[in-house]
């Protein structure tokens, strides 16, 4: 009798159902940017999908919609970002046993392109830092140098998050892990003034607000930073060279892969490593510029 009821949900359970149950599954461990990302891939899979009904998520369908993006010019980057979403979706439908084998498995893999991490040259840190800033911005400013966080942390930073004794923020990283971040010297310094300076921010208050109380976003922090690189000479002035800036020096300062680790929040020391050759570039470049034994 379950064996006929699991085949009577097998064959009725539609497509999009499905969709619907393994994101409210994914919203409750992922971080809310990557449930949201996944639930549009899967909707605009099930939208190619000849019949709304699990039977139709096979290897063809997600061929022809991998096609469609790829058409699209879509970079290799998010073709493979999307196929990661795929893969877990598929992993999830044979533990409820809607299919018997991942339809994805069998298609040419998508690989992730590798690219280095850019931080900022020294000269570029310091073109920064000589901008004259209004409070919030010149906070910004010290919190992107400082942390290493990435921007959505950042945007949801309370003032409640912000420890004195010991000098910590707490964060909530990248699957919705909570992160703590040691509060440099010159930074609670910063955070401690423009505290002081804004009496009518409570403790249950965001940390950083734009006009009229509105919580900073990460569209409008990269406007903030583009406008910061306009302003200094620095091309792509993006927040996520902040942290790569961070995580080089910090390695280059330290020489513990796992201490950045930590600080970065990765849950895998793979996703640290690579700025190790970011580090060992600098070096053959300082060595390389050596000017002994020239004419």
């Amino acid at each position: 009798m379950a064996e006929r009821e699991r085949l009577c949900r097998w064959w009725r359970m539609r497509l999009t159902r499905a969709i619907e149950e393994f994101i409210a599954i994914t919203r409750a461990t992922h971080a809310k940017a990557t449930a949201d990302a996944y639930e549009s891939d899967l909707k605009r899979l099930a939208a190619l999908a000849s019949h709304d009904t699990v039977l139709n998520f096979t290897g063809d369908l997600v061929r022809t919609y991998l096609t469609a993006l790829s058409e699209q010019g879509l970079k290799m980057s998010s073709l493979h970002r999307k196929m990661s979403c795929l893969n877990q979706f598929a992993t999830w439908g044979i533990g409820e046993r809607l299919w018997h084998e991942n339809p994805v498995g069998r298609l040419p893999k998508v690989r992730r392109p590798k690219t280095l991490p850019r931080p900022f040259r020294r000269q570029e840190v310091e073109a920064l830092w000589a901008l004259e800033l209004p409070p919030t911005e010149h906070l910004l400013r010290a919190v992107l140098f400082f942390t290493g966080l990435r921007v959505t942390p950042i945007c949801g930073i309370r003032v409640a998050n912000i420890s004195t004794n010991p000098p910590l923020i707490e964060t909530i990283s990248k699957g919705s892990r909570p992160h703590l971040t040691p509060l440099h010297p010159v930074l609670l310094g910063i955070v401690t003034e423009y505290l002081a300076q804004r009496p009518e921010i409570k403790r249950h208050d965001l940390l950083f607000t734009r006009a009229r109380g509105r919580p900073f976003t990460k569209k409008s922090v990269e406007r903030v930073t583009h406008a910061w690189g306009e302003r200094a000479g620095v091309p792509q002035c993006v927040p996520h060279r902040f942290r790569h800036s961070f995580a080089t020096t910090l390695l280059e300062s330290c020489g513990d892969l796992r201490v950045v680790q930590e600080a970065l929040g990765h849950a895998d020391i793979k996703s640290t490593t690579i700025y190790t050759e970011v580090t060992d570039r600098r070096l053959r470049e300082a060595v390389a510029s050596l000017p002994w034994g020239r004419p």
